[in-house]
């Protein structure tokens, strides 16, 4: 019996992904990105096309939208959605996440031999993501990532697995418009080969030699979606755009949110763990770390890609420094009754948090996790579609345009702006800015622009202080609406 009993190992291997399970599981927080994809994806599947047209908001009504690296995506979100809600798709993102701390924690393993520091490793991992771990497409772009460095891993004695990385950015450029870091992780095994070989051998390494097909079929892959060459311009419109208009996302980390301190504290790491002299890091490990770290330092987005590259740089040198003894704990590889029970423990808890047993689990409810602000919002698009509007313009938050366009566009609503930066011009982004923050001429703007409603946030500090408090004293709109920190508006 107790041969079939797991061992101190396999807890520390199941404790990070059971935590992404639980945590994400148990997220409530309002799902920004993910409204604006769905309404796309039910747009294509209606239509059975790519839609090259903005439908959502009429401050760009029928612009031609020439790219979107996301419509693959977008489509299978729908199509999720269609099946099981909300719930289902929180599952499946879930578990995507949970694969891929699985896929780190059995990377820093291989390097250090140590399944306890592998777990410690890809906790931190997990906790420094935490802050950007919604539902969205980018969480398909981390699974591709972290499954990319496997397969180049792995490649050093299996030359065949290079045929793999050009198949992942395939699906890649047709998902998630990350796909420039696949190519850009290629070229780091590469440029590492042919230091490692030596640079005046590199041209007769057979190792180098494959890399380097493989880095140029790679970047060849991000031509095969369908809108070709133009998907680049995509990236470089909504990476450079979100960054003018200064979206948190798309600005340096800073040391007031959660990813700027793990972002710190994983530079202290490997300035602490490289240099050690016990072992000397691998050229792969010092060129992993100069190209994510530089890429870091210029977006939270970008520190995803070198918090997942962290286990893998720092586990050798770790395990290496660490006492044996620790690094290589005899009890845990024994099998045990006690680490039965943990993980039984774990399993139960990863049940009461998912999503689709919400209903009849009381873990939500106990956490206070059992309420979405989206519930509150589809109460005032409910009160909307009763109204009489003449144009059914809406101005709110560009995060709430997300769900209000999803919600409302097969009622005829338009929003003023949602989350895609990319698409609209710098007109409509000061006028959006102008509105919230109540300019003197904010009643002209919402004339200009022909607004029939507002919804607004009463917990939202700019709009307490802006354009809240002045719609409240002005006798042009009435209050007609209001459910949780919504407030919906309407011209008198």
């Amino acid at each position: 019996m107790k041969r079939f009993l797991p061992t101190g190992n396999w807890v520390w291997a199941c404790l990070p992904p059971a935590l992404v399970l639980i945590a994400t599981g148990l997220d409530r927080n309002y799902q920004t990105d993910l409204w604006h994809h769905l309404a796309r994806g039910r747009a294509m599947a209606e239509q059975g096309r790519l839609v090259h047209e903005d439908l959502f908001a009429f401050t760009i009504d029928g612009q031609p939208i020439h790219a979107d690296a996301n419509w693959l995506t977008q489509l299978a979100f729908f199509r999720l959605f269609q099946l099981g809600g909300l719930p289902l798709l929180q599952l499946v993102n879930s578990l995507l996440l949970a694969a891929t701390i699985a896929l780190v924690v059995w990377l820093a393993w291989r390097k250090s031999g140590s399944m306890r520091l592998a777990a410690l490793l890809a906790v931190f991992t997990f906790l420094g993501l935490w802050q950007i771990l919604l539902i969205r497409p980018q969480t398909l772009s981390l699974l591709l990532f972290t499954l990319m460095l496997a397969i180049l891993e792995l490649s050093e004695t299996r030359r065949w697995l290079l045929m793999l990385p050009p198949l992942l950015v395939v699906f890649w450029v047709n998902m998630h418009g990350a796909f420039p870091v696949g190519v850009m992780l290629v070229g780091c095994y590469w440029l590492a080969a042919a230091w490692q070989a030596g640079f005046r051998q590199a041209l007769r390494d057979r190792q180098v030699q494959c890399l380097f097909v493989c880095l140029l079929a790679s970047a060849l892959a991000t031509l095969v979606n369908p809108y070709g060459a133009d998907i680049y311009q995509f990236v470089g419109i909504t990476s450079s755009r979100s960054t003018s208009r200064n979206i948190q996302e798309w600005l340096p980390p800073r040391l007031d949110t959660l990813i700027g301190k793990f972002w710190v504290a994983s530079l202290l790491l490997a300035l602490a763990v490289l240099p050690l002299p016990q072992r000397r890091p691998m050229a792969r490990e010092v060129i992993l770390a100069l190209c994510f770290v530089l890429l870091s330092c210029s977006a939270v987005r970008m520190v995803a890609w070198w918090l997942l590259a962290l286990p893998l740089v720092t586990a050798g040198q770790l395990a290496a420094a660490l006492p044996q003894r620790w690094r290589e704990d005899e009890d845990a590889k024994k099998p045990s009754c006690f680490a039965g029970f943990v993980i039984t423990f774990l399993a139960l808890l990863v049940l009461a948090s998912a999503p689709l047993l919400e209903h009849v689990s009381p873990l939500p409810r106990r956490l206070g996790r059992d309420h979405r602000l989206e519930d509150d919002l589809e109460a005032a698009a409910e009160h909307l579609r009763t109204q009489p509007t003449p144009h059914r313009r809406l101005f709110s938050r560009l995060d709430w345009g997300e769900y209000l366009g999803w919600s409302l566009a097969p009622d005829g609503f338009q929003v003023f702006m949602d989350g895609r930066i990319d698409l609209y011009p710098d007109e409509v982004w000061f006028a959006y800015r102008a509105l919230l923050s109540a300019r003197a001429d904010w009643q002209g703007l919402l004339e200009h622009w022909q607004v029939d409603c507002l919804v607004l946030d009463e917990t939202h500090a700019d709009q307490q202080h802006g354009l809240l408090a002045f719609v409240r004293q002005s006798p042009r709109w009435s209050p007609t609406c209001r459910v949780g920190p919504v407030v919906v508006f309407r011209r008198r």
